[in-house]
């Protein structure tokens, strides 16, 4: 796969740089969720792809010859270009030799306009749609009017103009060089809600670090190919291919990840999410009043509520970590005019997190939808939440690392209240914050184990099982002083600790998979989270054997990138094994090395 982006437009292509659905139901040419091409191929006839390169995600770079007994005949390099709303392909031919040489070139396209979640074939069965198509020499074309009635469209223009039915056919002189220009503008209405992307030199001039590394360097160019301009903020997208759109928790996290080097993300997420931020009780799409969003989409089945994923809501740690976002980048700027700005969601982001708090408990927990997802935290996989034998655990769920949030949440609102000269305020929400942690102990911490339970189950039933989690905990700084020796034992046990990264739950248990979803693989965002809170904690050798951990594994990848998740295998035995449908490139992994590196 060669995955292409540049704001809401991308592309996904194979390894020979072509789109064609019939080899990978994935590939096209995207924009808004929407494949706007199914089918973008060349056929160069008699020329073998010699070098490709897409490392900077926003554009590839291909270069393709013709040899006849050891002599080059033909030269194709080829330059395909992402662009706010379309892409440039620049194809030029060069003849070497001193005979008039003969270039076919075949192209092959097609618009089907079917939404992401068909084409991931979740929930849904495609629509008929009723497109219109034309293609001429000149041009092709191609219209599709949603059910919502905004109207998709593909221009795409030939220079020169097609002197064959399928393509084109150039003599071309000796030493000549002939360019063939294809330019393609993609049109949809939502196009009108979107800014321009931060030129990628200054942004790039944000990360004052060591870019010698490949995969130093490759982050950084994740991290720009990833961001999203709509006119809400700036954010970011999740990863490619399958996540183009924004995500409450993985913006948020990024963000953090990103705060001394470009915290331009924070700002923007911060004001994109709390532009979208629940105001009404849906129990379709799990909104509620203050709430923050889980994920946005654009697609048209979602627009026309088929899906509940415009937005969709189904996150139950997202409000908190906005809280502790807001806090952390008006800590970094001194900006906390910005504060005063986002008051109003803030506050409603307070009301919800104690409206969710358990009466007896005060813990926060999520019911189970059953139109979106079972398991409303970081590990959202159905089966990612299960007792000592394995069964799955019954639903409401209180996870260890949504306490923790909310205990860093409500004492950053303390400090909300004491810039407002609200005295009365702040003492209440420090006071909510002690009482959650003194619960949170009381209830989660397992000495049998040396961590914290995963959750709490309906029946208040702890879930004994190993687990990653118990780093997040560390970071927010629930974990009272005198767990944490033993707590970074367990981290650091070979339960958990693969020699490559941090297991999502330990090797010993019943349900662990290496290479499952969240049942023991390892993400390097939940590595990078345990590094800063293993630091606050003062566990400095620990935290920088995570991140020396990373950089390996990152620079051992072909693509020198850091994969969403890889597998919990043990390093004595395996090398970093990727999970199938791992995201390439993936944010918050991207930003992860940022996290430990700056």
């Amino acid at each position: 796969m060669t995955p292409l982006k540049y704001n809401f437009c991308y592309a996904i292509l194979s390894d020979q740089g072509q789109a064609d659905y019939r080899n990978d139901a994935n590939q096209g040419i995207y924009y808004f969720d929407t494949r706007f091409l199914n089918h973008y191929r060349f056929e160069f006839e008699d020329f073998s792809l010699i070098y490709q390169d897409a490392a900077t995600n926003t554009q590839l770079q291909q270069y393709w010859s013709r040899h006849h007994h050891h002599q080059q005949t033909g030269q194709i390099d080829r330059c395909l270009k992402l662009q706010q709303d379309g892409f440039e392909d620049v194809i030029r031919c060069h003849n070497p030799t001193p005979d008039i040489q003969e270039v076919v070139i075949r192209q092959h396209v097609d618009s089907d306009f079917q939404d992401m979640f068909e084409i991931r074939g979740q929930w849904l069965e495609p629509l008929f749609r009723k497109t219109e198509k034309n293609l001429t020499a000149n041009e092709y074309q191609a219209r599709y009017v949603s059910r919502d009635h905004q109207l998709n469209q593909v221009i795409m223009e030939f220079s020169p103009a097609r002197n064959m039915t399928e393509g084109w056919h150039f003599d071309i002189q000796p030493g000549q060089t002939l360019e063939l220009v294809i330019r393609v503008t993609l049109i949809s209405p939502l196009s009108e809600n979107t800014t321009a992307l931060p030129d990628y030199h200054s942004f790039s001039r944000n990360f004052s670090i060591n870019k010698q590394k490949p995969s130093i360097q490759q982050a950084i160019d994740d991290v720009y190919a990833l961001l999203l301009a709509p006119a809400e903020g700036l954010t970011i997208a999740a990863g490619l291919p399958r996540f183009v759109t924004p995500f409450g928790r993985d913006a948020l996290i990024c963000s953090f990840f990103l705060l001394s080097t470009f915290p331009q993300l924070a700002q923007g997420t911060l004001q994109f999410l709390a532009h979208h931020q629940g105001t009404r009780t849906d129990t379709i799409n799990d909104e509620q009043a203050g709430k923050i969003l889980h994920e946005y989409r654009y697609g048209e089945r979602s627009r026309i509520g088929d899906i509940p994923f415009h937005p969709y809501f189904g996150a139950s740690d997202a409000t908190a970590l906005f809280i502790i976002l807001l806090h952390d980048y008006c800590l970094g700027s001194g900006d906390w005019s910005f504060m005063q700005t986002l008051e109003p969601h803030w506050r409603r982001a307070l009301q919800w997190l104690e409206g969710q708090q358990d009466d007896e408990t005060g813990f926060i927990g999520f019911h189970a939808n059953k139109r979106g997802l079972v398991n409303q935290c970081w590990k959202d996989s159905p089966d990612s939440m299960s007792h000592q034998d394995g069964t799955l655990a019954k639903h409401p769920l209180f996870v260890s690392e949504i306490q923790a949030y909310a205990y860093k949440a409500f004492a950053c609102a303390s400090v909300f209240f004491i810039h407002l000269n609200q005295q009365h305020e702040a003492d209440l929400y420090q006071v909510k914050s002690e009482h959650l942690k003194n619960q949170f102990d009381q209830y989660f911490w397992q000495p049998q184990m040396g961590c914290y339970a995963l959750a709490l189950d309906g029946d208040q039933q702890p879930l004994n099982v190993q687990n990653s989690n118990a780093g997040h905990c560390l970071w927010a700084g629930i974990v009272k002083p005198g767990r944490a020796d033993e707590l970074v034992t367990t981290l650091f046990s070979e339960a958990l600790w693969s020699g490559w990264g941090l297991r999502t739950l330990g090797c010993h248990e019943v349900r662990y998979n290496p290479l499952s979803y969240h049942n023991g693989s390892v993400w390097p965002h939940d590595m990078a989270l345990t590094a800063l809170g293993l630091k606050q904690y003062g566990y400095h050798h620990q935290a920088q054997h995570i991140a020396d951990t990373l950089l390996d594994v990152a620079e051992k990848q072909p693509d020198h990138r850091l994969p969403e998740l890889y597998s919990g295998h043990d390093r004595n035995h395996y090398p970093v094994l990727p999970y199938h449908l791992s995201c390439r490139p993936q944010a918050w992994a991207a930003a992860a090395l940022f996290a430990l590196w700056t």
